[in-house]
């Protein structure tokens, strides 16, 4: 009978290691990649989420994306729970690990004090509805989760606040150890440099 075995290396490139036994036929092993990363390396990664049910994440809900992206490991906006499975793991090239993400470290837990709460329909401007988004005093902003005549109905929470969920991460190439250049970018409107930064893929 033949039998198939696996082994792990530190390695950039696939490798397949060939030798004979003593007395024995010629025995292939196919090498698989196990390469680890370190915060400040550059990665290359596909990433999903999914909640527990095992629906995809409402893109639209989400500051970050999701997909084939570049990640400086331990920088930048993307879910620390993402960081922290890069940062010293050992991820085999093109092969899907999936792990749970706790609320905690996903979105947050929710906060009774953002919600739902309801507001006077006298305090609430004319004609919002259920789904629209309302700014509040405090910068934040809210879900309109229903409306009549009594009150409105709001959720300053993430949509996804107190969800666990699964996160599936492909490492796509080998990290980049050398160091990144910073860029430094002047710009008239924060805001609107922000925005431009966050509409470009990755």
């Amino acid at each position: 009978s033949s039998s198939r075995s696996s082994i792990f290396v530190r390695s950039r490139r696939p490798r397949t290691i060939r030798f004979a036994p003593r007395g024995g036929a010629a025995i292939r092993l196919d090498v698989r990649r196990a390469v680890g990363s370190h915060a400040g390396d550059h990665v290359r990664v596909d990433w999903q989420l999914k909640t527990s049910s095992g629906a995809a994440l409402d893109a639209k809900e989400l500051l970050f994306d999701t997909g084939n992206v570049d990640v400086v490991v331990g920088h930048g906006d993307f879910l620390p729970a993402l960081h922290g499975a890069l940062a010293g793991a050992e991820l085999k090239i093109g092969e899907p690990e999936t792990m749970k993400v706790s609320a905690e470290q996903a979105f947050g837990a929710r906060d009774a004090r953002l919600g739902p709460l309801k507001v006077p329909a006298a305090n609430a401007p004319a004609g919002m509805k259920t789904g629209d988004m309302a700014g509040l005093s405090n910068g934040m902003m809210a879900r309109v989760l229903s409306v009549d005549a009594e009150a409105v109905t709001i959720d300053a929470n993430h949509v996804y606040a107190g969800e666990d969920l699964d996160m599936t991460v492909t490492l796509l190439e080998a990290p980049n150890v050398d160091s990144l250049e910073t860029a430094t970018v002047a710009g008239g409107c924060f805001w609107g440099l922000e925005l431009a930064y966050q509409r470009e893929p990755g």
